[in-house]
């Protein structure tokens, strides 16, 4: 809290600032206090306004002016209530109007409270019905402590019964959380909540409740988005929803305990045992075997971890306690196994494993026949789905894709006729796995298909009777095993995921022209096709009119694209290794000119060129007609090992432009002034020589007045103009990211090698620095940093001839204020280096990996007063910490790994007064840990494994460190011996919330169960 405070007064000291606080319910005059007293350093002119719901918020804040918001008028709120309650351009009946009023009045001028018992009135036409909302006795209960509008209540009581069920299971969600409409939908189904008429699909009737309780303003802020992820090859759109926190308040209070959000650590002595659904979050881990044993009765268990954070947990036949359970999630939770005690769960209808490390479902999943969702994405080390899986008569919706260890089906499949989700199918060769088993399933959302070599002919792929999915939006086509994961970024890597030769199939022409879809499809990805053309279909512009987003990949023996620069709404295009193709457009192209320019592609916003070999031109009759080549919306285009394409089309939105492994002439970016970010690769030529010399490119960086981010790599070419300080004088207001890689001549490795200063100069805006194999950086370069004021993160990856320091003494005029705003710092795999150079006051973070010869942290850590993280790995020739750390008073996770030198750690570890967590990883000579660790008394978390001479822990543990809340011990044969029940030291470690003592064999950097040990993003 102090450091945070320290900020604010940093943030806004002698500045002129204006600050919107909103929604504001304190009402401690103290803590009011005390926040002005750190905002009155501003400047002069300062203010601050406070929005309110609380008469006695703004007597306490002391205003100079409280401004009341009046409601609506009666008018005004009756026409809003008016389009609530009635079709647009609907008659209103006099004697509804005169009872609507009425209602009206009673609302208060409320607007929420208008909409809402407005909608509430949509579906009610009789008189009776109206005068039955009027004179509720509702409208006479007070506004009580929770805030909740009797209006509110009203609306809710006028639900019919399912509605009240799905809208009060919201309460399951933490306030201001964004609910998605679809895994709403599945909730609701696994909980009972949709009634079934058998006339319409469960789903279709969970979208009509979601669109009347939104209609009804119970939800709001509905909005739909659109995600494109093309390392995925994924593209979808999604609707998403709040709720007004009065709503969720009205929720809660319908649901009691029976609905629990937990995202916070829980005393589990105050978790009702009458609690039915659970949403637990950051400390899943810790909560889960409770969760359990506490609530017998529960129906819903969410996890609402973050996709990137794994939580290692163990799910055992005793842990699937409660027989009840509908709902079940783990995903992203590390399990890798379920037990056999999954089969017990006979009502559970959704169970969420994506993200985690299971290698198979056991055998008895099959027999969860009332199982309605499995979600099994992203599991890479899944090989095998239950054999009788075609007995799950309910499933409706399965995700498996990005399973990459699965290699063929369950027999059978196509039995499965509620099926209505599958997002990859391996066409196999064995009775009951064909694609023959897709043709009476009614699929949609997105089907990657793989292995379709094994389909036999043309009549058996048309039996898979694709042109009846409606409903599919995204469809992969594969003819191999071989997954889908282009590495767009790397062109050498390209030649090493592509150099297994596509198999050329004899009917590989035919099926493809067979497997065609209907028209609504937003994404279609074609990868490693053996043929020598496309399908007639993918001639048909009207059938692909409405996709979106196109991936073709290792297609080697087309020659000839379709007429991709027709499609009205295509916005991201990537062709990769496509070696036969030697133009994008055909000569066709040109019979929609129009004053000396031709349009393509209306709509692309990115475009993706990849190891394309023979591309040689953008259009068929480049160079020989006069007309220019326009992509009017390009903003994106990367050009990686295509090395005849010669020439750049006229692109006037293009913002972000990457070009590596071409010999295009370099002069030709000059014309695109609006870029704002632009990466340049130099390679050798094919007959041995770099890239044209600079004289002959014309480049100039007088050109871009809006470049934010610039990559350099290998690019000697390049030197001149850097080496110009009135060449990269315009960069100096608009570059915030600067990268370069396998550059020698941008820093002074020697007095007789001086590096150009006139161009670190003028970087006076810059913000994020990236250096990689750069073998000129020796020294932390003082003079180059000299001006890098802005400058918050610098990464430093490679650079194995830096050893440390600057020889030369420091500049009484730079002392302590060189990079006075650096705030992250990252140095990895630099073999060289022996010590850190002195680091600034400002500084946050601190990453250090696999630097074998770093021997000291001392010197550098010595100022860096406001690191709030350390992370140490790799680095065997440290051999002890820093005596004294009682300067760093804002740490509050330390992460220690792979420093086999490293034997004991220093007393002054107990000065960490604000450490939080600390992990101590694979310190194989680390042999004790030191007495002084009872002044950690701020210590949540305390993991220390692959230390195997570590046999004993401070005496008093327990006591010593009053906020541990998690212990985790794991090959630490002495220790784990000690702390196990009967051991010496069980009666320490017994009271800590949770505790792990066990015995993984890890592979690599083994990460901790809690999240706060996320480690820092590497280089």
């Amino acid at each position: 809290m102090e450091l945070l405070q320290r900020r604010l007064r940093e943030a806004v000291s002698q500045k002129r600032y204006l600050l919107v606080l909103d929604d504001i319910w304190n009402e401690d005059q103290a803590k009011w206090d005390e926040l002005k007293n750190l905002l009155g350093t501003g400047g002069e002119g300062s203010r601050i306004i406070v929005t309110a719901r609380s008469q006695q918020v703004s007597l306490i804040m002391g205003t100079l002016n409280t401004y009341r918001l009046q409601g609506l008028t009666e008018d005004d709120s009756w026409t809003l209530f008016r389009k609530r309650a009635f079709e647009e351009g609907a008659e209103v009946p006099p004697t509804l109007e005169k009872i609507g009023r009425e209602i009206v009045k009673k609302c208060g001028g409320l607007p929420l409270a208008v909409k809402t018992v407005g909608g509430s009135m949509h579906s009610k036409s009789q008189e009776r019905e109206w005068l039955s909302v009027r004179d509720s006795e509702i409208w006479d209960m007070p506004v009580g402590e929770d805030g909740i509008l009797p209006a509110l209540r009203l609306s809710y009581s006028h639900l019919p019964s399912h509605l009240k069920q799905c809208f009060a299971f919201c309460a399951i969600f933490p306030k201001d959380y964004e609910m998605e409409k679809g895994l709403l939908i599945q909730l609701w189904m696994a909980n009972g909540f949709i009634p079934s008429d058998g006339r319409k699909e469960l789903e279709d009737k969970g979208h009509d409740i979601f669109n009347e309780l939104a209609w009804r303003s119970f939800f709001q802020e509905i909005e739909e988005v659109e995600y494109s992820y093309p390392e995925r090859h994924e593209h979808y759109c999604i609707t998403i929803c709040k709720m007004h926190d009065l709503m969720h308040d009205l929720a809660r209070s319908i649901m009691g305990n029976e609905c629990l959000s937990m995202s916070e650590p829980t005393r589990w002595e105050e978790v009702s045992r009458k609690a039915r659904h659970l949403c637990t979050s950051e400390n899943f881990s810790l909560n889960l075997h409770r969760t359990f044993h506490s609530c017998r009765i529960v129906r819903t268990l969410l996890s609402s971890l973050p996709k990137m954070l794994h939580t290692d947990i163990i799910v055992t036949d005793d842990t699937l306690q409660p027989k009840s359970l509908r709902v079940l999630d783990l995903h992203n939770t590390g399990i890798t196994c379920l037990p056999i005690a999954i089969g017990y769960l006979k009502h559970l209808r959704y169970l969420d494993l994506s993200g985690t490390h299971i290698k198979a479902l056991p055998d008895d999943t099959s027999t969860l026949f009332n199982l309605q969702t499995l979600k099994l994405s992203n599991c890479w080390n899944l090989c095998k789905l239950p054999e009788d899986m075609r007995n799950m008569s309910s499933l409706r919706h399965l995700y498996i894709d990005k399973c990459k260890s699965l290699k063929h089906m369950p027999a059978g499949m196509g039995q499965m006729r509620s099926l209505q989700t599958l997002t990859m199918y391996i066409v196999g060769n064995d009775a009951g796995r064909g694609i023959g088993e897709l043709n009476g399933l009614n699929l949609g959302g997105l089907l990657e298909l793989y292995n379709l070599r094994n389909v036999r002919d043309a009549a058996e792929a048309r039996h898979a009777n694709m042109g009846s999915k409606q409903n599919l939006r995204s469809f992969i086509l594969c003819w191999d095993m071989t997954q889908w994961n282009p590495p767009y970024c790397y062109a050498e890597s390209a030649h090493r995921c592509y150099e297994e030769d596509v198999l050329p199939a004899e009917n590989a022409e035919e099926v493809f022209e067979a497997l065609r879809p209907h028209g609504g499809l937003k994404l279609l990805a074609i990868w490693r096709y053996g043929g020598g053309s496309f399908p007639t279909w993918m001639m048909d512009s009207l059938l692909l009119q409405n996709l979106v987003e196109i991936h073709l990949g290792v297609c080697t023996g087309c020659e000839h694209l379709p007429p991709l620069w027709q499609l009205p709404f295509l916005k991201f295009l990537y062709m990769i290794k496509m070696d036969s193709i030697k133009h994008i457009c055909s000569s066709t192209i040109y019979g929609n000119a129009s004053n000396g320019t031709v349009q393509a592609f209306p709509s692309l916003k990115r475009l993706v060129l990849h190891t394309m070999l023979s591309l040689e031109k953008w259009s068929e009759k480049e160079g020989t007609v006069e007309v220019a080549l326009v992509f009017p919306l390009l903003a994106e285009l990367e050009i990686i090992c295509c090395p005849n394409l010669m020439t750049m089309p006229e692109i006037p939105s293009l913002k972000s432009l990457e070009l590596k492994g071409t010999d295009m002439q370099l002069g030709l970016v000059c014309s695109l002034t609006t870029l704002s970010s632009l990466n340049i690769e130099v390679y050798k030529t094919s007959n041995g020589t770099e890239s044209p010399p600079l004289s002959k490119n014309k480049m100039s960086f007088k050109c871009f007045r809006s470049l934010e981010n610039l990559g350099i790599v290998a690019s000697d070419i390049l030197a001149p103009l850097l080496e110009d300080e009135v060449e990269t004088r315009g960069l100096s207001s608009s570059l915030h990211h600067f990268m370069i890689q396998h550059c020698h001549w941008l820093f002074s490795s020697s007095q007789q090698s001086l590096s150009p200063l006139g161009f670190w100069k003028n970087l006076t805006s810059l913000l994020y620095l990236r250096m990689e194999f750069c073998d000129d950086l020796v020294h932390w370069p003082e003079e180059e940093f000299r001006g890098l004021n802005s400058l918050k993160k610098i990464s430093i990856y490679g650079c194995n001839k830096l050893v440390g320091p600057s020889p030369l003494p420091l500049s009484s005029s730079l002392d302590g204020k060189l990079l006075p705003n650096l705030e992250e710092l990252d140095i990895v795999h630099c073999d060289g280096l022996l010590e850190l150079p002195r680091l600034p006051s400002s500084l946050k973070s601190l990453y250090v990996g696999y630097c074998p010869k770093l021997n000291s942290l001392t010197e550098g850590l010595q100022h860096a007063t406001a690191l709030e993280r350390v992370d140490i790995s790799g680095c065997p020739s440290l051999t002890s910490l820093p005596a004294d750390l009682g300067h760093l008073t804002a740490l509050t996770s330390m992460y220690i790994s792979e420093l086999s030198g490293l034997k004991s750690l220093p007393q002054g570890l107990g000065q960490l007064a604000a450490l939080k967590s600390l992990c101590i990883h694979k310190c194989s000579n680390l042999s004790s840990l030191p007495e002084g660790m009872q002044g950690l008394t701020s210590l949540e978390y305390l993991y220390i494994t692959q230390c195997p001479r570590l046999s004993s822990l401070p005496e008093g543990l327990q006591q010593q460190l009053p906020a541990l809340q998690g212990l985790v011990i794991d090959e630490c044969p002495s220790l784990q011996r000690l702390c196990k029940r009967g051991g010496s030291y069980w009666h320490l470690v017994s009271r800590i919330a949770y505790t792990e003592i066990s015995d993984r064999r890890t592979n690599g950097t083994f990460l901790p169960s809690f999240p706060c040990f996320g480690r820092p993003p590497k280089v």
